[in-house]
Formats: structure tokens, sequence, C-alpha cells
């Protein structure tokens, strides 16, 4: 999932470049870090969605069952 973070956010950074948009958007009062981080934001939420529906879906559809603490395991998939 990691992985699939950066490849989505590089392929969205080389699309402004082909699109001449890039230059659009450095020209504005935008930092490099503030428009690498609005492009890897979404990306990040969506990772977040998905690990909780997949957790979801272990636990209530195939009763397995979950022993970890939860705040540990959003700290470690937050971070992961």
């Amino acid at each position: 999932m990691t992985v699939i973070g950066a490849l989505l956010t590089s392929l969205v950074v080389a699309r402004e470049w082909e699109r001449g948009t890039m230059e659009a958007l450095l020209s504005t009062r935008v930092t490099r870090g503030e428009l690498l981080l609005s492009k890897m934001i979404p990306y990040y939420i969506l990772g977040m969605i998905a690990m909780t529906l997949c957790v979801l879906m272990a636990t209530l559809l195939y009763d397995i069952p979950f022993r970890v603490r939860s705040g540990f395991y959003l700290w470690s998939a937050v971070y992961f």
C-alpha cells in the first residue's frame, strides 16, 4: 500500500508537468513542500479508509478476533 500511494503521487505530479499546469502552480506562492503534501494527503486518507475497511471486514464478516489495542493499531498504521 505504501508503494501504491507513492506511485500514484508521482503519476499525478508527472501529469501536471505534461499538461503544463505545474509551471502555473510553481509561479504561485505555494512552496514545493506544500504542493507535494497536497498531492499526497488524498492518497494517505484513502489508505486509512482501506485499512479501516479491511479491519472491519475481517472482524465482522469473517469473525477474526482483533486482539490488538485500537490505539496501537491506529498508531502503527499511520506511521506505516
